[in-house]
């Protein structure tokens, strides 16, 4: 008896132990499925604020799709008919609460247009943005300053210290007219367009045109993250659209008709280490709207745009090099890591490899007669001949390029992987743009050559020391040209290549 209660105890506790768990199954499966519903709702909705915030705001690596077919073309590149109502906003930086603030100040534009009838930028102002500017100007003689309103004019481009009176041509700002106004719609760009308007500092010299206009169009992207870089590469596919604003400056493509000529043999050899396709590249005053049927609308809008170059060059208010007084101030400090991006920046638009420094054996080249000023035609045959004897073709390959033979691929193809790098000052030592992080430079200067308000003053002219001894990248060296021949400067330049290169094989990149 004693066993038979025993077992039937035993029988009940299983029961019971089944329905509670039972009961702890169906309970967990309900909280499970109320859980699982809140999250996906939770999903759903994070999922949906992320899309519109996607359509609220525009991204460079977004790419450029449209279901429907263009409606025609803006120099070459697909447009469409939008009626939507659009308004601009913008942004400015650089602002020193001067007079000469415009030379200072860089602009980003949400929804630049250009007016076709005239050919001139504007922006569509919207009610609020109307309506904040008239409250401001009530407020200007409280010194209130915002960086979204007021008169905020930009310089179009790098400033010759030479100009004085006459850069204030450079000052702009684009017309702004009521969004209200338009009733015709607008043609849009395609939404990866960052639009910028530029004038050439002296775009028929190559070295005015990389570190002049190329780079500082690239910082001016790169500061409002229109375009974002790492170490390896860049990340985003921006449609760049530039049109060049012409004024008559001196020095300038504009000035005459022998450096338009000579600006647009630079342009169409160079464009494309800046991401731009030729057809598309045109001045303000060339632009080309063509529709495929009736035209709608005057105006053609960019999603994106930016302006003011003015503080972005290489040399900023100073000259390059030629004058004492450019080397009492320093332009450049800091700007080390942004030499390299920009580097990166024109190799992938080449679509050639960014690799680290190679060898043994190191590539050592010579940029051979890269100036045609009187006292800096070089060749750099006797220092050429000291190396071949003394370093195994195993150890250090040595070659000479005349680059203004060779195109933009050939050039950066030669000096991207280069180990060495010798030139001459002046604008063929561009190419130095594209040497690897470890390599080094050496710079042949005149060391007599200085000039103030064009007379000869017999001091040292290092042209561009601003740029190249802030490119952290690369390790530089100034040598004077006038006694590079001499047995006692052969053997210095012997003994400076083989220090380089004991350093380059002991570092790490």
């Amino acid at each position: 008896m004693k066993s038979r209660s025993k077992r039937i105890r035993m029988e009940n506790a299983m029961i019971l132990v089944l329905l509670s768990n039972g009961i702890m199954f169906v309970l967990f499966n309900m909280y499970y499925e109320t859980t699982k519903q809140s999250l996906d709702f939770t999903s759903r909705t994070m999922t949906s604020v992320m899309n519109e915030s996607k359509k609220s705001f525009f991204t460079a690596s977004k790419p450029a799709v449209e279901s429907r077919q263009p409606d025609g073309t803006f120099n070459s590149i697909p447009v469409f008919h939008k009626r939507d109502h659009i308004h601009s906003s913008y942004q400015c930086v650089g602002e020193n609460f001067r007079e000469d603030s415009w030379q200072f100040r860089s602009c980003s534009f949400r929804n630049l247009c250009m007016d076709m009838r005239d050919r001139r930028f504007v922006l569509l102002q919207s009610y609020e943005q109307k309506h904040f500017e008239d409250m401001f100007a009530k407020q200007h003689q409280l010194h209130t300053h915002s960086s979204t309103t007021g008169n905020l004019t930009v310089s179009l481009g790098g400033i010759n210290a030479k100009w004085k009176g006459n850069r204030k041509k450079l000052k702009w700002f684009p017309r702004v007219i009521s969004a209200d106004s338009v009733k015709d719609g607008y043609y849009e760009l395609p939404e990866n367009s960052i639009w910028v308007p530029w004038h050439s500092f002296a775009g028929y010299n190559v070295g005015h045109l990389f570190w002049d206009d190329f780079f500082p169009i690239f910082k001016l992207l790169s500061m409002f993250h229109l375009i974002r870089a790492d170490q390896s590469g860049f990340k985003t596919n921006p449609l760049l659209i530039l049109t060049k604003m012409e004024l008559k400056l001196w020095g300038t493509c504009d000035w005459n008709p022998k450096r338009v000529e000579e600006c647009n043999n630079t342009f169409s050899r160079f464009l494309p280490a800046m991401g731009v396709d030729l057809d598309t590249f045109s001045s303000q005053n060339t632009t080309q709207l063509n529709t495929f049927h009736e035209q709608k609308s005057n105006l053609v809008c960019a999603p994106q745009g930016a302006a003011g170059l003015g503080m972005l060059t290489d040399h900023g208010l100073k000259l390059h090099g030629w004058d004492e007084e450019d080397y009492e101030t320093t332009h450049n400090v800091g700007r080390g890591l942004i030499f390299y991006q920009f580097r990166n920046f024109l190799l992938s638009n080449l679509n050639i490899p960014i690799r680290a420094l190679g060898g043994p054996p190191y590539k050592l080249i010579f940029s051979r007669f890269s100036s045609s000023t009187k006292g800096r035609v070089k060749g750099f045959g006797k220092q050429e001949e000291v190396l071949k004897k003394s370093f195994s073709s195993n150890e250090l390959l040595v070659a000479g390029y005349k680059m203004s033979k060779l195109d933009i691929y050939e050039q950066v193809r030669v000096a991207s992987d280069a180990a060495i790098f010798v030139t001459v000052v002046g604008g063929g030592a561009m190419t130095a743009t594209f040497l690897p992080q470890g390599s080094t430079l050496i710079a042949f200067y005149e060391s007599t050559g200085g000039r103030k308000r064009n007379v000869d003053t017999d001091q040292p002219a290092r042209l561009d020391w601003d740029v190249l001894n802030h490119a952290s990248h690369i390790r530089v060296h100034w040598l004077p040209l006038e006694t590079m021949d001499t047995a006692e400067n052969l053997e210095f330049f012997l003994s400076l290549v083989s220090h380089e290169l004991d350093i380059i094989k002991q570092q790490k990149i």
